[in-house]
Formats: structure tokens, sequence, C-alpha cells
């Protein structure tokens, strides 16, 4: 246990909530995904170019490998949030050493009523709150050397009255 416990202490954790309609979560999570991926250079930086969403510029992806990836992931949270089976979205991202460096973790809160027709012009401040964040953290961190590998992570929503 203390070699768990000394392999964690290094490691840094960013959090964030988000608080949107279950599909405005899952564009939010989407752009913070390739939005984690171009500032720590887990993928090479020409893999991505300048975009708009909605009027928040954002780094998108060229790749279509990343891109079909960060879909299949994106579509596997969109059914688990749906279901109620999930409450968090880690990204983490590891040393060659399988030293957990990073993790970037999103507390899901999906509202359970909204109205269709401004639920997409709410999400868009908060979407770029995040992003920018996401963007003013990554600055201050130490440049990683080399490529490392990131994995995605779904935590458990409690259920305390089941």
């Amino acid at each position: 246990m203390g070699e768990l416990i000394e392999k964690m202490h290094d490691t840094k954790d960013f959090c964030f909530t988000l608080h949107a309609s279950t599909s405005d979560i899952g564009v939010i999570l989407k752009h913070s995904v390739y939005s984690i991926i171009y500032q720590r250079g887990i993928s090479f930086r020409e893999g991505f170019r300048c975009g708009m969403y909605d009027g928040v510029p954002l780094m998108l992806p060229c790749n279509q490998k990343i891109q079909a990836y960060v879909d299949e992931v994106m579509v596997d949270t969109q059914r688990f949030l749906e279901a109620k089976q999930i409450s968090k979205f880690m990204v983490y991202i590891y040393t060659g050493r399988n030293k957990v460096l990073e993790r970037w973790i999103f507390d899901l809160q999906p509202k359970d009523a909204y109205d269709e027709t401004t639920c997409s012009s709410k999400a868009v401040p908060e979407m770029s709150d995040i992003v920018l964040q996401i963007t003013s953290v990554a600055c201050c961190l130490p440049i990683l050397k080399k490529r490392c590998p990131l994995y995605f992570v779904f935590g458990e929503a409690s259920h305390d009255n089941d």
C-alpha cells in the first residue's frame, strides 16, 4: 500500500464540474479531451487545426484516428450518462513507467429536465470556460519530454438510496 501512495504522491489532479444536459456534457467533454490531447502534446500538434464550435475557438483534430477514438469513447460516455451509471469521467496521462502523471477529472452533474431550445446555447459559455481553464493549467505544466499514454476512465454514480 505504501508503494501505491508513493507513486500517486506526484500525480497532479485537475478537477472540473460539468452541470448541463447529458448531450451538452458529451459535447463539452469531447472538446475538453481534444484540448488535453493537444495542450499536453499527447499527439503530434500537426494533427490539429484551429476551428470554431458555436463561436468558441478550439483546436480540432485533423487526424481521423484521434477523432474516431474520441467519438467512440463519447458514445459510450453518453450511453452511461443517460443510464445514470457514471458520475465521473477521468483522463489519465501515464509516464513510460506506468506511473500516473496527471488526472483530469470531470464531475458530471447532468440536469434531469431542460429546455431544448436553450440547452446548447447555455453549454457554449461553459465549454469555453472549461477549455480556457484546461489551456491555462496546461501552460503552467512542464512540457512532456516524450509522448505519454492516455487512458479514459469512467467513475460510477453512487446509488445511496438504492
